[in-house]
């Protein structure tokens, strides 16, 4: 099979890094705003539950609520991560992160990502991960600028077209 690279210019590791610190800062608000109000209401409900109970009961109660809010924002943490990554990479091969650095995923050959690619690359975030990060230093040396999750899914990262003013 015959690899068709994009015959734009890959994105450098600094450009993905900064998209990544973007789109970090934004999940990161998104799992806040929606992780606050559960364990807001996992108190009310503690509260008012708490009357006529006793100490033990409490603690009992609370440990239970604790386990809730923390089984609760594991599963909306991977779903958000997974999903804001996904999702906007399948639709339009940037997140708000990579919109704003200018850069964008593409398959090989420059077509958009289709839903297998998106998942298939962000699985290969996650072995980027395990693995302390080291698929993410191959952007530094690969010559097509690609990180395992981009070699995994056959992605590229490009630099869209600059935007020159004219004086």
């Amino acid at each position: 099979m015959i690899e068709v690279i994009p015959s734009k210019e890959f994105a450098s590791f600094a450009e993905r890094f900064a998209a990544r610190v973007i789109d970090t800062i934004i999940v990161l608000a998104i799992m806040a705003l929606t992780i606050i109000p559960i364990n807001i209401l996992l108190i009310i409900v503690l509260f008012l539950e708490s009357p006529g109970k006793t100490t033990g009961e409490i603690d009992t109660l609370a440990s239970i609520l604790s386990l809730v809010a923390g089984i609760s924002f594991f599963v909306l943490a991977i779903l958000i991560s997974f999903g804001y990554f996904i999702v906007l990479h399948k639709r339009t091969g940037q997140t708000i992160g990579k919109k704003i650095i200018g850069i964008k995923v593409v398959k090989t050959g420059g077509q958009p990502l289709t839903w297998n690619t998106s998942v298939l690359r962000e699985i290969g975030e996650i072995i980027c991960q395990i693995a302390l990060c080291i698929g993410y230093l191959f952007i530094i040396f690969d010559s097509k600028k690609q990180g395992w999750h981009d070699k995994i899914a056959k992605t590229f990262v490009i630099k869209l077209k600059e935007q020159t003013s004219s004086t």
